[in-house]
């Protein structure tokens, strides 16, 4: 049987987690139509992406149609996530890109092609949604054709698309000026090659147009060809309830068997367990071959990118966090302690990018943007049982001036030192929280030192908190925190 691996990537709300379910409901893998409002989707597996309606970490479900057994790879949507959904694109054979039929392409789905194509991925297109009927299949792909690629083509049964296959790329020109057809071989390696880009139009939610897509990747797809001698890419670590280290890797050659030893780091290993997930199923096996996910239990020091044997593949990722943020700890935390906790996500996700400044006693994270900091709230405070709270961070400049927003004594609590302010507005006598509105007020307020001198800069992460500096930050990503 053919052995497949895709990802599935789309902005969000744009149908993808039950697209995904869809597909397990029409292939018989599973009995009963899930769905993500009501917290029943066979892949929402945490109880943080049922409370919040969202995918936030990529998982996998494995199901057969016909000849093909896909592993399928249901990523996040939301761009704060978008370092996960990144990670998955290292172990995939192909993508779906789900589109909103209603909204269309959206400026995160442009994004999501930039980097499939970035990752030379052969990608299908389904268009979701199409049971509203305020939506138009003629204007939706002129559209897609006009913002992704020229080449997507509709790939229905029921209409002749070798005409537009033709003009996807000369070969398939050729093949169809010789022959007045296209051959089903090179339908197949024009797809796989990225000339051409399938689409098809249809209703996750009400199930129109599932069985006919399910055909198109059973008949288009093509499994690699592996090598004989092991290797594996790693993209993916974790920690199960037990506190196992999980890491998670795609086999890319040979085959792996429980007490295999691996050279991790000039280290010899021992595999202890290997596991198949689906949704929330876990199936123990003695091994597996080339093409298949799996998670193996025995591997320390293991880090996502890392490849095993003779697979050489370099992970240089491109979604990177731009926001830098300082860790807030009541002083009731050891901050050392917390920071050692908060390595153990970092391994999960390492573009985290921790650092922690001596002088200061402070830690300092990257965050993709406001919803990442409410679910890492939320995972800090369920896995270790610790309340965080997040400020933003501006790196200062020696020239620019400073802006604190919050009380005097919240500031001081913060910088460790007192502080001196010059202040045009007040907080609100009630609250010890400044709101939106006098945020939007509150613009190059300046603070001084004991001294009234603004202070000369050096080294600006140990410095950070000896004013002046101007902090220019969009009132939406602006922390304001309540003091207790």
């Amino acid at each position: 049987m053919k052995k497949i691996v895709i990802g599935i990537f789309a902005h969000v709300d744009a149908g993808k987690t039950t697209l995904s379910e869809s597909m397990l409901f029409a292939s018989g893998t599973i009995k009963k139509l899930g769905r993500v409002d009501k917290k029943t989707a066979f892949l929402d597996t945490e109880e943080i992406e049922k409370s919040r309606g969202i995918t936030i970490f990529s998982k996998q479900a494995i199901f057969n149609f016909l000849a093909t057994n896909i592993t399928l790879l249901d990523t996040p949507g939301h761009v704060d996530f978008a370092t996960e959904m990144e990670r998955a694109m290292n172990v995939i054979d192909y993508a779906i890109l789900v589109i909103n039929g209603i909204n269309g392409v959206q400026e995160y789905t442009k994004t999501i092609w930039s980097l499939l194509q970035t990752y030379k991925l052969p990608v299908f297109i389904f268009i979701n949604k199409m049971d509203n009927p305020h939506t138009d299949k003629k204007i939706l792909l002129q559209e897609i054709k006009n913002e992704l690629d020229e080449r997507c083509v509709i790939f229905d049964s029921n209409i002749n698309f070798e005409d537009d296959l033709a003009m996807c790329s000369e070969t398939l020109l050729d093949n169809y000026l010789s022959t007045n057809s296209i051959k089903y071989e090179a339908i197949l390696t024009a797809i796989q090659q990225r000339d051409v880009f399938p689409c098809h139009f249809g209703s996750a939610l009400k199930l129109q147009g599932i069985n006919s897509f399910l055909n198109l990747l059973n008949k288009y797809t093509i499994m690699p060809i592996y090598d004989k001698e092991f290797s594996a890419r790693i993209y993916k670590v974790g920690i199960d309830s037990n506190k196992n280290r999980l890491t998670y890797m795609k086999i890319t050659g040979g085959t792996l068997k429980i007490k295999d030893s691996l050279n991790i780091k000039n280290k010899l290993q021992k595999i202890n367990q290997i596991r198949i997930y689906s949704g929330s199923q876990v199936k123990n096996v003695a091994q597996v071959t080339a093409g298949e996910i799996c998670v193996v239990m025995g591997l320390e020091n293991t880090k996502i990118g890392d490849t095993l044997g003779k697979d050489n593949f370099e992970f240089n990722p491109i979604m990177l966090p731009e926001l830098d943020y300082i860790v807030i700890l009541s002083p009731k935390y050891d901050s050392k302690l917390v920071l050692q906790q908060l390595r153990i996500l970092e391994e999960q996700d390492p573009q985290l990018n921790l650092s922690w400044d001596e002088q200061s006693q402070k830690i300092f994270i990257k965050i993709m943007g406001e919803m990442q900091l409410q679910i890492l709230q939320s995972i800090v405070k369920h896995k270790f049982g610790i309340d965080i709270d997040f400020m933003i961070y501006v790196e200062p400049t020696e020239t620019e001036e400073t802006e604190f927003i919050g009380s005097e004594e919240w500031i001081e609590d913060i910088l460790n030192e007192p502080i001196n302010f010059a202040k045009r507005n007040k907080p609100n006598k009630d609250r010890n929280t400044i709101g939106t509105e006098e945020i939007n007020d509150i613009i190059n307020r300046t603070a001084f030192s004991n001294s009234g001198k603004k202070s000369t800069w050096n080294n600006p992460k140990q410095d950070y908190y000896k004013p002046p500096i101007t902090i220019s930050v969009p009132p939406m990503r602006q922390k304001c925190l309540i003091i207790d």
